[in-house]
């Protein structure tokens, strides 16, 4: 197990034998600031050690790396994120990196991009005293949805999706909605589902919405 990094940087860490993730640490942590923590679990594709590499230089720090925020992306241990192995393995990695980092729950936040996202609704839905906040992104809701909902849920999706039809989201955004979840909704136009880059503006819009979840925590 790789220690902790402290310092600035992006690394590249291994929880155990066959657990890893990558990790951004922002010059805030150097600062007298209370940390905060983004967990963003990468799509699907051919699985290899740090993977999580991929969603997180390409997608996460793009969108959140001036937030002075900690991000990491942590390997999918299993087929899918949607499962208890994988669910495991977020909670364990999570609370460790809480503990490591002196990172209160509430200043934390999941998100995940497609099959991600979907793990980001299923692993936020039956674990909402874990995190902050939720941040699905181009995701087909699972069933894990039909819970009352706690805590803020920001949806993004591209009505342009070819993978996962936006009515399955809209559905599942108007179910939270009539149980008065928090929830919002951003529909992005004229972005397909493999144009992974093209979600970075609507991602730093979120920074604000982000920034009150974790206030409303403190």
């Amino acid at each position: 197990m790789d220690q902790i990094p402290k310092r600035p940087g992006v690394y590249k860490q291994i929880f155990s034998d066959d657990r890893r993730y990558a990790i951004y640490i922002p010059e805030i942590l150097t600062e007298n600031k209370e940390p905060t923590l983004i967990m963003l679990l990468h799509w699907r594709g051919p699985f290899y050690p740090f993977k999580g590499w991929e969603i997180l230089s390409g997608l996460g720090i793009p969108a959140f790396g001036d937030m002075g925020t900690i991000i990491v992306s942590p390997d999918c241990p299993s087929e899918r994120w949607d499962d208890l192995v994988s669910e495991a393995y977020v909670i364990d990695l999570h609370r460790r990196l809480l503990d490591q980092y002196e990172i209160k729950n509430a200043k934390t936040l999941i998100a995940g991009y497609s099959f991600g996202g979907i793990g980001t609704w299923y692993i936020a839905a039956r674990n909402q005293n874990e995190f902050g906040g939720a941040l699905p992104i181009s995701a087909r809701p699972p069933e894990a949805i039909n819970v009352d909902w706690s805590i803020p849920i920001y949806v993004i999706h591209s009505s342009d999706d070819e993978i996962f039809p936006i009515e399955y989201t809209l559905k599942a955004v108007e179910f939270l909605r009539k149980r008065n979840a928090d929830v919002e909704l951003k529909i992005v136009e004229g972005v397909t589902h493999f144009d992974t880059y093209g979600f970075i503006g609507p991602l730093r819009e979120t920074i604000p919405w982000i920034r009150n979840v974790w206030k409303q925590g403190s």
